[in-house]
């Protein structure tokens, strides 16, 4: 989504730039992924049947149950919540506090480069034109290319950390298929 950058956004009334619209991306991104804890636990008490509203549905509770404590999805759920800490303290700051999820911080820095692509854009953006906008749709580019990049190995890393807790649930929900399979109204024949 965010390699492309419609050319008819720039124009008229209600125009986005560039920057706003790599930064709408990357809030985006950053919301989604920074979700697989809770949509994780939510899943998990499903399948245990645990009864819970989705609203309670917390990583204290879920995790603390007696048929997923010391288990193999209680160690995937830890997992997930480790893949997206980071995700998570950036959604938080997005969220609650009304700070962008900012894509020229990384976790651990600030590039520099989109900074000033960024000031660049935004300077441009109030009719302040002192750099060509082929060196900008350029900087844009470079800035694409390093910031996509990051994105695709924090989701990777996510769906890596997902993928044990399916593992873990599939005997769960097979047993409960198993069981519930006589009464359910499709598996009878009229």
């Amino acid at each position: 989504m965010m390699r492309v950058f419609p050319s008819q956004l720039q124009k008229g009334k209600a125009r986005i730039s560039r920057d706003r619209w790599v930064d709408y991306h990357y809030g985006y991104f950053t919301i989604a992924l920074a979700s697989m804890p809770d949509i994780s636990f939510v899943l998990t008490a499903t399948v245990h049947g645990l009864g819970l509203a989705p609203r309670y549905c917390t990583s204290s509770v879920v995790r603390s149950h007696d048929s997923v404590r010391g288990t193999a999805v209680a160690r995937a759920l830890n997992g997930i919540e480790k893949a997206v800490q980071l995700i998570k303290e950036r959604r938080n700051a997005h969220v609650h506090r009304g700070e962008l999820a900012d894509f020229a911080h990384t976790d651990e820095t600030e590039d520099e480069f989109v900074s000033h692509i960024k000031s660049i854009t935004f300077i441009q953006s109030v009719d302040c034109r002192f750099v060509d906008t082929t060196f900008l749709k350029l900087g844009w580019r470079e800035v694409i290319r390093t910031v996509v990049p990051r994105l695709e190995r924090q989701s990777r890393d996510v769906s890596s950390a997902v993928v044990p807790l399916f593992d873990a649930l599939l005997p769960h929900f097979v047993r409960r298929r198993d069981l519930l399979a006589p009464f359910d109204d499709r598996s009878t024949t009229t």
